[in-house]
């Protein structure tokens, strides 16, 4: 009896021997053999073991966490991130298609106040070799693309063209950034550093001009270069105050490239172009605003992008003018008949007021004069006597045609026409036809003032514009 015993015995020794220590550890703490050691590939099948802990009444972040670790497991394999849609899918149904990738078993075990959930997943060997080197293939197409930039960005430097090498970096961030190659972020990081840095250095330099010039220069250099340090074609907006026909104060832009020597210029013929005010020249980062788009998706990147954006807008320079026509660099004199509906002379001159309170807007020297009525010639003359040789007169009539009351609000309009006449020789010099104004108040008096108010407005805009 005793050595058919002494026979089952070594059977079975040669038996674990032949499994090894994983089937023996797994027999004597009671756990499947593939928790300790991850079943072998085969000729159909490439196995993936995960596990995830957590305080023993959290088991499901303990699941959770097993399958953030098969994921990331399956991203080292295949060679990039894969995507959360993948996640999601092993999530609800157990199983990734586009690998032919199930979940075969889970195992669960609680010890020492720990629960620990572990992951057996098994992949279709073709299916996931072929999906790694599609997608191996797609980037090296993509590591391409953000090369391609890096290198354009280079090349651009070398040729002092600073804010192309700057649109080129941010190019290679986006295209690194929304590649799936493992150190995208960095990379992204890297050429935004890049393109920061090159920013750093620009600097914009204003050009002499004479007062009363509408050519506006600067040239935009980089620091650091004692030769050849102008910036080739980067793009700049020239802003400036312009009055429209109505003589409102707006803003316009105008756009120039420096030239190879980092020079660029703008010539202001906008007839409201008047006054004093300011030039502003900046870079125009609206190029960047594409690229830049997509990185703000992340938190890092995206307080990267804001700093670049704040050095580029950093990056400007500005001009004071003061911009008259030559016939009113001496003094002006107005004086506008007005009239009432009934043609009663009105006193209280609001047009004349507005009117002057615009010139002055624009630095011109002018002044309110009370003439009694009468033909244009006598007025001129009037004015004459009161203000004195060398001053031009602005004349002119105005009515109120018509008041509506609506409601608890009175509308009045207000026509006329205005001139500016030279004194000496009696030549009109600008005319403005027929303006028409509107103006509105609680009471009928408050409305007629408003709209005289508001023609004088008008017809100062308008001459100012047309001298």
């Amino acid at each position: 009896m005793k050595k058919p015993i002494c026979s089952v015995i070594a059977a079975a020794l040669l038996v674990l021997a032949l499994t090894g220590c994983a089937t023996i550890t797994s027999l004597i703490q009671g756990v499947p053999r593939w928790t300790i050691s991850t079943p072998s590939a085969t000729l159909t099948t490439i196995s993936f073991v995960a596990e995830g802990s957590a305080q023993e009444d959290q088991t499901e972040l303990a699941r959770d966490r097993a399958l953030n670790d098969l994921m990331n497991q399956l991203s080292a394999y295949i060679g990039y991130r894969l995507e959360d849609r993948y996640r999601r899918e092993l999530v609800d149904n157990g199983e990734i298609a586009d690998l032919s990738l199930f979940v075969a078993d889970e195992f669960e075990r609680s010890e020492d106040g720990k629960t620990t959930v572990y992951l057996l997943a098994e992949a279709n060997r073709r299916t996931i070799n072929n999906f790694r080197r599609i997608q191996q293939d797609r980037l090296a197409r993509e590591g391409q693309e953000h090369l391609s930039y890096r290198d354009a960005a280079r090349r651009n430097y070398a040729r002092n063209q600073d804010t192309e090498a700057v649109h080129a970096y941010l190019e290679a961030a986006r295209a690194a950034y929304a590649s799936e190659l493992p150190e995208h972020l960095e990379l992204s990081q890297e050429y935004l550093n890049q393109a920061i840095g090159i920013l750093e250095r620009v600097r914009m330099e204003p050009q002499r001009r004479s007062d009363g010039d509408t050519v506006f220069s600067v040239r935009l250099v980089r620091d650091g270069r004692a030769f050849s340090s102008g910036i080739a074609n980067a793009e700049l907006i020239f802003a400036y105050p312009v009055y429209d026909s109505l003589g409102r104060r707006i803003q316009l832009e105008q756009q120039a490239a420096t030239d190879v020597r980092g020079f660029a210029s703008v010539q202001i013929t906008h007839p409201g172009f008047r006054g004093s005010g300011r030039v502003t020249v900046h870079l125009d980062t609206s190029r960047f605003d594409g690229p830049s788009e997509v990185l703000r998706g992340s938190q890092e990147l995206n307080t990267l992008v804001s700093g670049l954006y704040r050095l580029g807008g950093e990056r400007q320079t500005y001009f004071s003018f003061t911009v008259l026509p030559e016939v009113l660099r001496g003094a002006v004199a107005a004086s506008i008949l007005e009239y009432d509906r009934a043609g009663d002379l009105r006193h209280d001159a609001a047009a004349t007021e507005a009117l002057v309170e615009v010139f002055r807007e624009n630095t011109v020297n002018a002044v309110p004069m009370t003439v009694s009525p009468g033909p244009q010639v006598q007025v001129i003359q009037s004015i004459l006597q009161q203000a004195g040789q060398g001053v031009h007169a602005v004349v002119g009539e105005v009515e109120i045609v018509s008041v509506v009351h609506s409601r608890d609000r009175f509308v009045a309009t207000a026509r006329g026409e205005v001139q500016i006449v030279e004194t000496r020789t009696r030549r009109v010099l600008a005319s403005t036809d027929t303006v028409v104004a509107n103006g509105t108040g609680a009471s009928d008096h408050e409305a007629k003032t408003a709209a005289l108010r508001r023609f004088g407005e008008i017809a100062a805009s308008v001459l100012l514009n047309t001298l």
